[in-house]
């Protein structure tokens, strides 16, 4: 045989088991509303590699389970391929491998779109937002993202057009909103403070004729007062009444006059109160009288209480009239005085009677001046009948003689006698003073001399 040295053969080298692959991460990420992973393969190791044969990783995808941004999530890496000199060698048993990285929140610059609610004036700056169409500058594809919440204030409470609202405390809400971050939670937003409308309604008032007007008073309905405003310090100004003094043409009308408010509110409505003005009472009292029996009545007169401003007894209508049942020749007694006649819109006349009191007349006094017997000596009574008519006579003065005079009685009705007895069917009485034997004549003869009865010696009983 001869021997062929450079005989060949064939075998196979079959490639070396690569068990896995390690160290290959995964970069951090902000939010982008995907899965995918950003890989970092260049210090991949790899399980199984002989000595110093080069092998990369050709190829890899990584993902993350979900989209949402969390720290340290874990990255699925799949589809990983050999590359390098060596990667001919190798076979890769598990094509797969894991990672951790972080999906920090996307940034939403601002939140624009809040709108306010105009409002009525309520005596605070609270602002109602609408934030249903709000934008978020930096909201990525179809995310759902809303306001959660958020606090607007109008500058000051006072009211007024356009004014601005600020709005704070703007926190994300919606599916997506733990994927974001805000960079301010501010905004602004302009709306109406509109003044709050009020009625106000003038209370009743009332006065006694002549009497200062008493203040007026009002009270504020509708929407009301808000917060700790008063009254005071919402309305100036002042209720004014319609001109007018007499009981006559009242009521009259309360009117708004310069009542107004602030710059917070308005009168809706005004509604006018009544002022009435009552009757004043005035008294005319009858003054009282005196008058003596058989005398004419006095004139009657009265005096008045009660008058105001400068009103008199001009200002009433109608005549004073008095009333009485006396008379001139009415008896000794009191008789009411009853006034009447006077009217006036203004006063509530109360009349009071007076007293008429009529006394008794006095005795006339008379004086009985006695002349002297010699005087009337020889004279015939021829007068008695006429005596007899006279009033009672008041007797003064001392007789001549206390005999001649020993029938007359001061204060009884005088008559005179003749010079017959009355044994004789004459005038003379049993004492038979006109006897010419007894007084030397016959004095029968009443005479009026200066004023006064003169009575001559003789009369009887």
């Amino acid at each position: 045989y001869t021997v062929n040295t450079n005989a060949a053969a064939t075998a196979n080298i079959t490639p070396a088991a690569i068990a896995n692959v390690t160290g290959i991460t995964t970069s951090n990420k902000v939010y982008d509303a995907t899965t995918a992973a950003a890989l970092n393969t260049g210090a991949a190791g790899f399980t199984g590699i002989i000595g110093t044969d080069v092998l990369t990783v050709a190829s890899a995808s990584g993902a993350f389970p979900d989209k949402n941004a969390t720290a340290g999530k874990t990255v699925n890496i799949s589809g990983i391929t050999l590359g390098g000199a060596d990667a001919g060698n190798y076979t890769l048993i598990s094509n797969t491998a894991v990672a951790t990285a972080n999906i920090t929140p996307a940034v939403i610059a601002n939140v624009s779109g809040i709108t306010a609610n105009n409002k009525v004036y309520d005596g605070t700056a609270a602002a109602t937002l609408n934030t249903g169409a709000a934008g978020f500058t930096g909201v990525i594809g179809g995310d759902v993202l809303t306001v959660a919440a958020a606090t607007g204030v109008f500058t000051d409470a006072n009211a007024a057009a356009g004014k601005t609202i600020n709005i704070s405390g703007i926190t994300l809400g919606g599916a997506d909103a733990a994927n974001y971050t805000l960079t301010s939670r501010a905004a602004t937003a302009t709306a109406n403070l509109t003044a709050r409308g009020v009625t106000v309604s003038a209370g009743n008032a009332a006065k006694v004729y002549g009497n200062t007007d008493p203040a007026l008073s009002f009270s504020v309905g509708g929407a009301g007062l808000a917060g700790g405003d008063t009254i005071t310090s919402v309305i100036t100004g002042a209720l004014a009444r319609a001109p007018g003094e007499n009981v006559a043409g009242s009521p009259y009308a309360i009117n708004q006059g310069t009542l107004t408010t602030n710059a917070n509110y308005n009168i809706a409505a005004f509604t006018p109160g009544q002022f009435s003005i009552t009757p004043r009472a005035l008294t005319i009292a009858a003054d009282d009288k005196n008058k003596v029996a058989g005398t004419p009545l006095p004139p009657f007169t009265a005096s008045y209480t009660g008058f105001a401003l400068t009103d008199n007894p001009a200002s009433l209508s109608g005549a004073l009239a008095f009333a009485t049942p006396a008379t001139g020749g009415s008896p000794a007694g009191a008789y009411n005085i009853t006034p009447s006649g006077r009217t006036s819109a203004n006063y509530a006349i109360n009349y009071q009677n007076g007293t008429l009191t009529v006394t008794a007349a006095p005795p006339r006094p008379v004086t009985a001046n006695l002349i002297p017997d010699a005087i009337f000596s020889g004279v015939q009574a021829t007068l008695h009948a006429a005596v007899d008519q006279l009033p009672p006579l008041t007797v003064s003065g001392t007789p001549p003689s206390s005999s001649t005079f020993a029938g007359v009685h001061p204060g009884k009705m005088m008559r005179g006698c003749d010079t017959t007895t009355a044994a004789s069917g004459g005038r003379g009485d049993a004492q038979n003073h006109c006897d010419p034997a007894t007084t030397g004549a016959a004095n029968t003869l009443v005479k009026i001399i200066n004023g006064g009865v003169k009575l001559p010696i003789g009369l009887v009983q």
